[in-house]
């Protein structure tokens, strides 16, 4: 007669094999959600750019995305790892503040990404510029760098006409 069932070594080894996964597991597993959440930060900040370039278009007006202040909407702040405001610059200062149409807010809660610039020497502060033609005027790289591990960079470009491409495999985010 056959009884259907574990015995106490199976059990014991599964738990055994178990317990090392549990182990080795979560290491592995932070640099994957630190890569994930960095990819998905740049996405979000390219989808706004795209946004905003859209919007400068459809106004015939200058855009700007600047960083955001969470403490104060009424100010550009100087990081975008708060989140960034979207606006139209109304009174035509190249600066965001009153007389101006705030027109989307992005906060970025707990991401601890820092956007860099291409060679990781200064933390990107400026302000990205539509004109009412979509073009942006200047060039610029922004890189995402999450705890200060390269492998998990992730970074857009943006060209002078207005485009934006997502790129991966910079070297800004090293530790220096």
């Amino acid at each position: 007669m056959r009884h259907a069932g574990l015995t106490l070594i199976e059990i014991l080894i599964t738990l055994a094999i178990l317990a090392i996964l549990f182990g080795i597991m979560p290491p592995l597993m932070s640099g994957w959600v630190a890569k994930i959440q960095t990819q998905a930060t740049v996405r979000s900040l390219s989808h706004h750019l795209h946004w905003a370039r859209v919007e400068a278009i459809a106004r015939f007006t200058r855009v700007g995305v600047c960083p955001l202040d969470p403490s104060n909407l009424a100010h550009c702040g100087d990081s975008y790892s708060q989140g960034w405001l979207i606006f139209e610059d109304v009174n035509r200062n190249r600066r965001y503040g009153k007389g101006d149409v705030l027109l989307r807010i992005k906060r970025l809660s707990n991401s601890s990404v820092v956007f860099k610039n291409r060679t990781g020497t200064h933390t990107v502060t400026r302000t990205i510029w539509f004109r009412g033609n979509g073009v942006s005027g200047s060039a610029m790289t922004l890189v995402a760098c999450k705890n200060e591990l390269p492998e998990q960079a992730a970074g857009l470009v943006l060209n002078n006409i207005g485009r934006i491409s997502l790129r991966s495999h910079f070297s800004a985010c090293s530790k220096r």
